[in-house]
This record gives C-alpha cells, sequence and structure tokens, in this order.
C-alpha cells in the first residue's frame, strides 16, 4: 500500500502505469493525496487498547490517520472523512482478514521468518533506546542499568510471543512448529549478546562493568 500509493522512480518508469504514485487506490470522491504510513511501535492512546490488555490478550494493531482536524468534535462523521483513504485503509483491513481466515500450516514458515525478521528491527531499536536510558538517566548508574535491562528483556519477550502466536496455524504439524521453535532459540541466543553489548557501553560511561 505504501510503495504503490507514492511515487517512486523505478516503479514510475516501468510503463503504463498512472502517475504520479506507481499502482495507486483512488476513490472518485476522495483527494489524490499519497498514502504517507509508517508503522510505529504500540502506544494505547487508541481504542484497539482494550483487546491488548492482559486479561483479554487480544493481539491488535490500529489505523490512525493524522491530523484529524474533527476528532471527537461534531463535525467526526463520515462527511468529513478523505473516501481514498479510507477506502486504502478498507483495502489494507480486508486483504488482512482474507490471508489470516485462510492461512494454513503451509504458510507458517513465511509468517513465522517474517516475524523474526522484522524483530531484528524492533531489536535493534530496543538496544538503541536501552543506551540512551543508560546514557540519559538522572537516576543512580546502577538503576539505570536494571532499567535497560528490562528494555532488552521485555523486548525478547515480546518477539517470543509474537513468534509463537503463528502456532495457532501451525497446528499439529511438526515442521511447521519446528521452524517456530528453532526461530524462538535464536531470539534466545540473541539475549545474551545484547546484553553483552549493553555491558560494554555501560563500561564506556562508568569506567566500569556493572553488577549483577
Amino acid at each position: 500500500m505504501i510503495q504503490t500509493n507514492n511515487g517512486f522512480l523505478a516503479a514510475g518508469r516501468q510503463g503504463g502505469l498512472p502517475h504520479p504514485y506507481s499502482r495507486p487506490i483512488y476513490s472518485s470522491f476522495g483527494t489524490r493525496d499519497n498514502y504517507n504510513t509508517m508503522l510505529v511501535p504500540y502506544f494505547d492512546a487508541s481504542d484497539h487498547r482494550c483487546f491488548v490488555e492482559g486479561v483479554i490478550g487480544v493481539p491488535a494493531i490500529a489505523l490512525i490517520n493524522w491530523p484529524d482536524d474533527f476528532i471527537h468534535s461534531s463535525d467526526d462523521d463520515l462527511d468529513n472523512i478523505d473516501p481514498t483513504q479510507l477506502r486504502r485503509n478498507s483495502f489494507l483491513i480486508g486483504a488482512l482478514a482474507y490471508y489470516l481466515a485462510f492461512a494454513e500450516d503451509d504458510d507458517v514458515p513465511l509468517l513465522a521468518t517474517e516475524t523474526f525478521a522484522q524483530g531484528m528491527k524492533r531489536r535493534a531499536n530496543d538496544l538503541q533506546m536501552a543506551t540512551r536510558v543508560l546514557r540519559d538517566s538522572t537516576h543512580a548508574p546502577e538503576t539505570s542499568w536494571k532499567d535497560a535491562n528490562i528494555l532488552i528483556e521485555q523486548g525478547l519477550q515480546r518477539e517470543v510471543r509474537a513468534l509463537n502466536s503463528a502456532r495457532v496455524f501451525a497446528g499439529a504439524n511438526s515442521r511447521a512448529n519446528s521452524v517456530i521453535q528453532n526461530l524462538v532459540m535464536q531470539i534466545s541466543k540473541k539475549e545474551k549478546e545484547m546484553t553483552a553489548d549493553l555491558q560494554t557501553y555501560y563500561q564506556s560511561l562508568h569506567g566500569s562493568a556493572p553488577r549483577p
């Protein structure tokens, strides 16, 4: 959706495709704006928060169009929604629902490896945030070390849970479950590496290794 509703030089030179975007989705009465979208980590300032609460535990994402000049006002109605962006969002949600509704055990390798690879980006972000905690915290070094460790620890647990969520499609298929288990083991190995990286940074800041 992002790639086809924005202008990319390589895609635009294939010939025969609409411009300025590669393969856009428009609504007849909507704008011709691009789909200026980015994926962001979870935050709880929207209606999906009730699903992901631990007591309910349903994985959920939110599509938020911003700025929304009419949010929570009497003008927050259909006539103030851009039909083009609504159509794109509807297509995206429909595609997700369609894929997941028909996913089976032979889809697990694709789902698991994609989750693992995308998780590497998230883990790199966790490490970046942890080093910032060590550098910028106003607390004692021992406290900042504890906080930074929690970021690494919980980030890895998040990725394990994400991988294990694919087991609902794996069922009793031993090969599919083996793919998930092998990737979970790889994540466990990464914890020592990331902790060692964090220890090295801590030592560069304070001149000594952190206490256990």
